[in-house]
């Protein structure tokens, strides 16, 4: 018996081709921070705290288990407050004390049915109490007009302090004479000279 092909309404066109839309699939999953606590003395009994902090994601319900082992060589921490987070939401803490001055790197690892993520915290221990600077201008500094006038400006690191320090002039009240400053940064504390130029003007005293 012969077969005929179907033959097709008038008006409709066949393609060999056809576009397929896929929708990604959402996994659920859970994301790990942990901040780097101030710096603090490395006298063995006072702590640097860490908070560790658990957000789901993806409609995330699992419970994560947090650890901090191994720790890095002369810091010890105390166990990780609410080791293990429900419904992948909460926060934690971390302690940790030193009698060595020094920064330490601590890795907090997040594990929940074969998912993992680690986050860092940084704990830095000074010899004294916390590091911190002063700084000092010689003031006040007289202008005359047309002339220039320079006050020094000294940093001084204090308990260790070892990072770099931006300074920035601002003049009160707003007159017209420029202010320049060199350097304008420093890293362990020193000195700068502040240049000021004043305009034909009547004389003027500055307090840097």
């Amino acid at each position: 018996m012969a077969v005929c092909p179907r033959p097709v309404p008038q008006g409709v066109e066949l393609d060999a081709t056809s576009s397929l839309a896929f929708n990604p699939i959402s996994i659920p999953d859970f994301s790990l921070d942990a901040s780097s606590p101030i710096t603090v003395l490395a006298d063995g009994t006072t702590p640097a705290t860490s908070t560790i902090i658990v957000n789901p994601f993806d409609g995330f319900t699992g419970t994560v288990a947090l650890s901090n082992l191994p720790l890095p060589t002369d810091i010890v921490c105390t166990g990780i407050t609410q080791a293990k987070i429900s419904n992948g939401s909460s926060q934690a803490t971390l302690s940790c004390t030193s009698i060595v001055p020094r920064t330490y790197a601590v890795t907090i690892i997040g594990i929940s049915s074969g998912i993992r993520h680690d986050a860092t915290s940084t704990f830095k221990f000074a010899a004294s109490a916390s590091p911190d600077f002063t700084i000092a201008a010689i003031s006040p500094v007289s202008l005359t007009s047309g002339s220039t006038a320079v006050s020094t400006v000294t940093l001084s690191s204090l308990g260790g302090f070892d990072f770099q320090v931006n300074l920035t002039v601002n003049v009160y009240p707003r007159m017209e004479f420029s202010v320049s400053l060199s350097p304008q940064s420093f890293l362990h504390g020193s000195g700068s000279q502040q240049l000021l130029s004043a305009p034909p003007r009547p004389e003027t005293t500055l307090s840097p």
